[in-house]
């Protein structure tokens, strides 16, 4: 049986799914091919090789879309990786930002925006992506994004800047010592999911006067900054990402204040593409 495997790497996790009668699905660590160390990226496909070992010679076709995917020494690694475990498998890459838009609108045109750990957007011929405002990355941008929610928290936080029930609910939860969070925001692997790590519970604590303005900061300057350089007066904005999809309601309401029109919200794309492409 001919199966196709569609992996959809994001810098906080990667989802995975195999065709079939029934679609397989599971979920690894992120892989960010811009930031993470090689080692690191083989330990997550060793991670996944254990879900599919049985399958593997089924699998002919491997279509992987990746957060900061560019040609170099990641996809060199990624391929021999892949080629060892499935040797049966054609190998296609591309960016998360493709997923996005082959998800939410298949062969028509759109502005599609993902909004998880970081933020990313495009606009969408029905094929490619034929227009990019750059993210910059959490450091130079992200703006709408988990890890620039978490980093707004920490950095009010650090200052003694925080209302102080929210601060009480934060150091009861994690540990937020200078010491520790300087290790993992300047030493850490993963500095951007370790920020977004936070931004659940900035939304889960919205009954606290201040929270409700550093989300409203946080998803309008998306939208001013990122959005509105797109031409919205003519086309909807699909939204893709777990991020994206918790704050549905104050896109929708912050949207109409600009004119963008939000038309979909997807959490995951890679069971659409697995179906579809």
């Amino acid at each position: 049986m001919k199966r196709t495997l569609v992996i959809e790497a994001g810098a906080t996790k990667t989802e995975w799914a195999v065709s079939g009668k029934e679609v397989m699905r599971f979920r690894t660590a992120g892989i960010n091919c811009s930031v993470m160390p090689l080692e690191a990226i083989v330990n997550v496909v060793a991670e996944a090789e254990e879900y599919l070992r049985d399958i593997s010679e089924d699998i002919t076709e491997i279509r992987f879309y990746g957060a900061g995917l560019v040609a170099g020494e990641s996809i060199i690694v990624l391929d021999k990786e892949f080629k060892s475990v499935f040797p049966n498998a054609v190998i296609a890459y591309g960016s998360d930002l493709l997923a996005a838009a082959r998800a939410a609108w298949g062969r028509n045109k759109g502005i599609v925006a993902i909004l998880g750990t970081g933020s990313n957007s495009g606009f969408y011929d029905g094929s490619t992506i034929v227009e990019n405002i750059r993210s910059g990355g959490f450091i130079l941008g992200d703006e709408g994004g988990g890890a620039s929610l978490g980093k707004a928290l920490i950095a009010d936080h650090i200052k003694g800047l925080l209302p102080k029930e929210l601060e009480r609910r934060l150091s009861e939860i994690y540990d937020v010592s200078y010491e520790n969070i300087v290790r993992n925001v300047y030493r850490g692997k993963n500095a951007a999911g370790y920020l977004a790590s936070f931004a659940p519970f900035v939304l889960e604590n919205r009954d606290i006067e201040g929270v409700d303005a550093m989300i409203e900061y946080n998803l309008r300057n998306f939208v001013r900054r990122v959005l509105l350089r797109y031409d919205v007066g003519s086309y909807d904005v699909a939204v893709v990402g777990s991020f994206g999809c918790a704050c549905r309601e104050d896109l929708v309401r912050i949207g109409k204040e600009y004119g963008v029109r939000f038309a979909e919200f997807i959490k995951s794309p890679v069971e659409v593409l697995v179906k579809e492409w």
